[in-house]
């Protein structure tokens, strides 16, 4: 499921930058492409609605756009956003539990609290208004 490739990446990211705090998005591969992180924060909110859409996707397509530099580009978001976008959901996720909570999750109880918090992304995102 495209989820779990969303929470493992993003889990691993946000633990590196935990433990790495004055690493760069660039140091952190979520800066890749060059510049591909600022498109994804410029379009915050098109990025996780379509990541709200594909949630539960098993569709090799769906994966390939989000995780990989050739993937099927959607709706002109950048490829290997899912990355980033995990790495945000770890860390929204990461301000009321500890890295070894976040850990210990187990598929059942992590699933709804990605949900929640990419929902949670969405409806702070600076094009949120643009979306309405």
């Amino acid at each position: 499921m495209l989820w779990q490739r969303l929470w493992l990446e993003g889990l691993a990211t946000h633990v590196s930058k935990v433990l790495n705090p004055e690493a760069s998005d660039q140091e952190m591969l979520i800066d890749f492409p060059k510049g591909s992180a600022a498109l994804i924060r410029g379009r915050m909110y098109a990025n996780l609605a379509q990541l709200e859409q594909v949630f539960d996707s098993d569709d090799q397509q769906q994966l390939a756009s989000l995780f990989h530099m050739n993937g099927p580009s959607v709706d002109g978001l950048p490829p290997r956003r899912g990355y980033m976008l995990g790495y945000l959901v770890a860390q929204e996720m990461g301000k009321t539990r500890s890295l070894a909570q976040l850990a210990k999750l187990s598929c059942a109880d992590a699933k709804p609290l990605i949900r929640a918090a990419i929902h949670a992304l969405k409806m702070r995102s600076t094009d949120a208004a643009a979306q309405q």
